[in-house]
């Protein structure tokens, strides 16, 4: 009913009924029209207007949308207290169902739904059933002609409807259907972030955007990383620089684009995106190495804004690696030296390692003061049995053989790689058919994720009889002679068992032995004091 028809809310005259009674059975459209106006607007206020049921119920019959609204609007109210007579609109309903107009069909299909009679429920399936199967096929008509309407479906309907694709393609020959078919599904599969994804759902995107990232796509990929080490989460940003650096490492044809886009991020003077930057450059050095040196430069720009352990760790492990064609190499570490007791233990390992590259690249007065410092602090003014097994190790060969340390501390190093697109076949073919669960996105089998118990035997009377007689049988071959000794109960261990140790599982009890313990404290110390002398 629209605004101006507040009129029919008027004050009505004494024989209300009756008028209304006559006008719902005009013949006249607008004249029943504004009749059942008026009737709802008495139910409105409260009017007891249920005599006039039959006669509204005669205005049913109509292709005038607004009047159907107002009768099916009063059979909702009035249905309950007129059961016997609401069962008259059934065969109405049913054709209504049926009517080209989804606007019709949608209405009565509701109405009928929301009438609480029991007579008229029983009719509400078949329509039901008919409109939901026609909604369906609609729907699929238009995802098979547009599969981008999958952007505007739930994310699990969008993975199931993937997954089944996937198994039937394994069915199709037709190499044009294929690939029209992957052109399908790629739009709503993009992994791309959003503004307000929750923060795991951000990390998760970003690892399959790394496991994604081609020759093809690194472009648009790192366009979005870039993006993404702008944002305020700080561990989102950390998270997104080192997906650079991954992919750098993953993508050799990449590498130096990468790079470009982590210099620009540097550039920012973020503290915690260029202590970012630099662990993963690092990395990036040890996967090409002697390749990117040139950029050397800008990152010792940016020491003073170092303060975490494995930022400095990092920038350490560039200088000592490059000491000879950095022209201040020993004054950068010597600025790190400076508060060497109090550096965490990496960075304490970092520096020793790097002052002795220096050393052995550069033996000049500078660096064999630093190293001659590095060395006592390393050996006797820490804590660390690490760092002063390793300070030893360095003394012995510096002392003993230059050359010999050469070897050891400038040897080659084994190229690192990504192994982040890694998996068997057949675990990836598993996957696949699990797309839309949990074990699509852990990488495990579904059986990883539920323990399956082997079912217990039931054994019937006569098995136990006859069991309990073989045992009294071949035990006790002589009557009233002892039992024999039954065997020994098997106790599970549980902490082999919980870390899949299969070989020591179960040990029996009488196998327990006591053991001899690991070798003395003291002739260990004993030992290495020999060595070190």
């Amino acid at each position: 009913m629209s605004g101006h028809d507040s009129k029919y809310f008027s004050t009505t005259k004494k024989g209300e009924i009756p008028e209304l009674k006559e006008e719902l059975n005009s013949q006249y459209k607008d004249k029943r029209k504004d009749a059942v106006k008026k009737v709802i607007a008495a139910m409105t206020v409260g009017k007891d207007v249920s005599s006039l049921f039959t006669d509204v119920l005669n205005c049913m019959q109509t292709e005038n949308l607004e009047l159907k609204k107002l009768v099916y609007l009063y059979l909702i109210n009035y249905a309950k207290s007129q059961p016997d007579l609401a069962i008259l609109a059934v065969n109405t309903f049913v054709k209504d169902s049926q009517d080209p107009n989804p606007l019709i069909r949608a209405l009565a299909v509701r109405t009928m739904g929301c009438i609480r009679v029991d007579k008229i429920t029983e009719y509400l399936c078949d329509p039901l059933q008919k409109c939901l199967k026609q909604l369906i096929l609609v729907k699929l008509k238009i995802l098979l002609r547009e599969s981008p309407q999958g952007y505007n479906m739930p994310i699990a309907v969008v993975l199931s409807a993937v997954k089944m694709i996937l198994q039937q393609m394994e069915l199709i020959t037709s190499t044009d259907v294929i690939r029209n078919l992957c052109k399908k599904m790629a739009p709503p599969l993009v992994f791309f972030c959003k503004y307000n994804d929750p923060i795991y759902v951000k990390m998760e995107k970003l690892e399959i955007m790394i496991k994604l990232a081609s020759d093809r796509n690194i472009d648009q990929v790192l366009l979005e990383f870039k993006e993404y080490a702008t944002e305020v989460d700080v561990d989102f940003v950390r998270k997104a620089v080192r997906a650079i650096g991954r992919c750098a490492i993953k993508l050799e044809r990449a590498a130096e684009r990468c790079i470009s886009v982590l210099l620009e991020l540097i550039k920012i003077k973020v503290n915690y995106v260029v202590q970012e930057a630099i662990i993963v450059i690092k990395d990036i050095f040890r996967r090409y190495p002697n390749t990117y040196e040139s950029i050397i430069a800008t990152l010792c720009e940016s020491l003073d804004t170092l303060d975490e352990p494995e930022a400095k760790a990092s920038m350490i492990w560039i200088i000592g690696e490059y000491a000879e064609r950095i022209d201040n190499a020993d004054e950068l570490l010597e600025s790190f030296l400076e508060n060497f007791p109090e550096e965490p233990a990496q960075v304490q390992l970092q520096l020793l390692t790097a002052t002795v590259k220096l050393f052995l690249k550069k033996p000049t007065e500078g660096p064999q003061q630093m190293i001659q410092v590095v060395l006592n602090n390393a050996t006797v003014e820490t804590d660390n049995p690490d760092l002063r097994d390793r300070a030893y190790i360095y003394w012995r060969l510096l002392s003993t053989d230059p050359e010999a340390a050469k070897d050891v501390v400038l040897a080659e190093k084994p190229v690192i790689t990504d192994d982040s697109n890694q998996l068997e076949p057949s675990l990836l073919d598993e996957l696949l058919a699990n797309i839309s669960t949990l074990s699509s996105v852990y990488h495990k089998p579904p059986e990883a994720f539920v323990t399956r118990l082997k079912p217990t035997v039931q054994k019937t009377e006569d098995e136990d009889y006859v069991e309990g007689s073989e045992i009294e049988t071949s035990g006790n071959p002589v009557d009233g002679a002892a039992p024999a000794a039954a065997a020994p109960t098997p106790v599970p261990d549980l902490l082999g068992d919980l870390m899949g140790t299969d070989d020591a599982a179960i040990v029996p009890v009488d196998e327990y032995t006591t053991s001899s313990g690991p070798p003395c404290l003291l002739s260990c110390q004993h030992q290495a004091v020999k060595v070190y002398r």
